[in-house]
C-alpha cells in the first residue's frame, strides 16, 4: 500500500519534467510547444487541486476529471491540427473530432457515467483519436521526410508519448468503472501500472521540448 502510493505521488510529480524542459527552452521551441508547457502547467496545477479535494474529504474529484480530458484533448489536438494545417485532407480532422468528442463527452457526463464517476467513454473516445493521430503522424512523416533525422523531431517524441500513454492506457480507461465495482483490486493495479506509464510518458514529453528548433516543426 505504501509503495503504490509513493508511486502515484512519484506519478503526479513526474509532470515536473516536461515543465521544466519547457521551461528552459522556451525561448527556442515554436509556438505550439509554447502553449504546450502552458498545458503541462495546468496540468501541475489540476494535479494539486485534485488532492487537495480529497485530502479535505469533500466531493471525489471526478468532476474536475471530465474537465480536464477536454482540456487535455484540445492540447494535444491543436497540435496535430498546426502539424496538418498545410495538408488539405488531414487539417479538418482534429477540428471534427473535437466537436464529435465535446457530444460524447456531454453524454457521457450527464447520461452515463455522470459527473461523480470516472468519464470511461469520453477517455476511451479521446485515447483512440489521440492514438489514430500520432499514427497519422508517423506515416506522413516517414512518407514524406526523408532528410530529417526522426529523433530530433519533436512531433516524433511528443507523438511517441501519445501513442504510449494513450494507447496502453485506454483498456483501463474503459473498464475502470467496472473493475471499481466488481474487482477493487484489479482497480488498484491498472492504477498503480497507470502511474509508471506515466512517468515515462513525461520523460518522453520532456525531449520533444530539446530538439532542434526546425522550420518545418
Amino acid at each position: 500500500m505504501l509503495i503504490s502510493s509513493i508511486l502515484i505521488k512519484i506519478s503526479q510529480a513526474s509532470v515536473l519534467i516536461p515543465i521544466i524542459a519547457g521551461l528552459l527552452f522556451y525561448k527556442r521551441i515554436n509556438t505550439p510547444f509554447k502553449w504546450l508547457t502552458w498545458f503541462f502547467i495546468l496540468s501541475a496545477f489540476v494535479e494539486i487541486i485534485s488532492v487537495k479535494i480529497i485530502h479535505r474529504g469533500q466531493h471525489n474529484n471526478m468532476p474536475l476529471l471530465h474537465l480536464y480530458t477536454l482540456i487535455e484533448f484540445i492540447a494535444f489536438g491543436y497540435m496535430y491540427y498546426v502539424y496538418f494545417k498545410d495538408r488539405n485532407r488531414l487539417k479538418y480532422f482534429p477540428v471534427i473530432t473535437l466537436f464529435t468528442f465535446i457530444i460524447i463527452a456531454g453524454i457521457d457526463a450527464i447520461w452515463i457515467n455522470g459527473i461523480w464517476l470516472p468519464n470511461t467513454v469520453a477517455r476511451s473516445f479521446e485515447c483512440m483519436v489521440l492514438v489514430l493521430l500520432a499514427l497519422m503522424y508517423y506515416y506522413l512523416f516517414f512518407k514524406e521526410s526523408f532528410d530529417q533525422v526522426v529523433w530530433k523531431q519533436s512531433m516524433f517524441w511528443l507523438s511517441t508519448g501519445v501513442l504510449f500513454y494513450f494507447a496502453i492506457n485506454e483498456p483501463f480507461f474503459m473498464l475502470y468503472n467496472f473493475f471499481l465495482s466488481n474487482h477493487s483490486d484489479m482497480a488498484k493495479l491498472g492504477l498503480n501500472i497507470h502511474a509508471v506509464i506515466n512517468i515515462f510518458t513525461n520523460i518522453l514529453f520532456a525531449i520533444s521540448f530539446t530538439c532542434p528548433k526546425r522550420k518545418t516543426y
